[in-house]
């Protein structure tokens, strides 16, 4: 129906814009007294019936939900159909983010995760499998032994994208350098520009060998309540 609604919604603006055309130009020729071309009066009144019938069917489409993508440039703002599909993909997100809190809370062994969910956090599936079970390793065999040493360590840690996980916790430079293998292709690096000019800066440590790296927070995001790591 979506794609019904887009191509249905470029035909009517055609019709719309060449029979508007057509009546603006009847009625200048109408206010000036002018002599119209019989080709020109020919077209006329069937622009007449035709753009009437084009705002008809504007208004089904609109009134069927149609409507196309608002990605095109249509001036519909105004009316409000990106707000109102906005508005239902928002409800349809909604209703899956209440069913899967909902599935997880039922289970004692992920309530946790429900918990947290309704408190703003994130866990995907895959997030909550690596938290309940301890032994699972995700980077790279560079940094296994300090993404080990962090689980063994209690600290939250979530995968992120592939071989690379992000930690909860401030990382204590000189103690991680004393503690691990931190050299070459392995680094620390505490201040990490964002691709986009609003990101703010991170930090990780990584495995430029691997492509792989762990997570930290950055020291400007520094929490009352986040660990540091390796502990004293």
């Amino acid at each position: 129906m979506r794609e019904f609604g887009r191509i249905g919604g470029l035909l009517l603006a055609m019709l719309l814009v060449g029979t508007g055309f057509v009546l603006v130009i009847a009625i200048g020729f109408r206010i000036s007294g002018d002599w119209a071309p019989p080709e020109f009066t020919a077209v006329v009144l069937p622009a007449v019936i035709l753009f009437p019938l084009g705002l008809l069917g504007v208004a089904l489409i609109v009134a069927l939900g149609w409507w196309p993508d608002p990605s095109l440039d249509w001036p519909t703002d105004w009316l409000g159909f990106r707000r109102r599909r906005w508005a239902r993909e928002s409800r349809l997100l909604s209703a899956e983010s209440r069913r899967r809190i909902n599935e997880l809370a039922a289970d004692p062994a992920t309530r946790k995760y429900a918990e947290d969910i309704r408190a703003g956090s994130w866990w995907s599936d895959e997030a909550i499998a690596y938290d309940r079970d301890p032994t699972q390793l995700v980077t790279c065999a560079h940094l296994q032994p300090i993404e080990a040493a962090m689980r063994s360590a209690g600290l939250v840690l979530k995968p992120n994208w592939r071989q690379s996980v992000f930690a909860h916790c401030h990382i204590d430079a000189t103690r991680l350098a004393a503690q691990f293998d931190i050299a070459a292709p392995v680094d620390f690096n505490g201040h990490i520009e964002g691709d986009r000019p609003y990101e703010p800066e991170s930090a990780a440590i990584i495995c430029r060998e691997h492509g792989s790296w762990i997570g930290v927070l950055h020291e400007d995001e520094r929490k009352l309540t986040a660990p540091v790591f390796p502990k004293p």
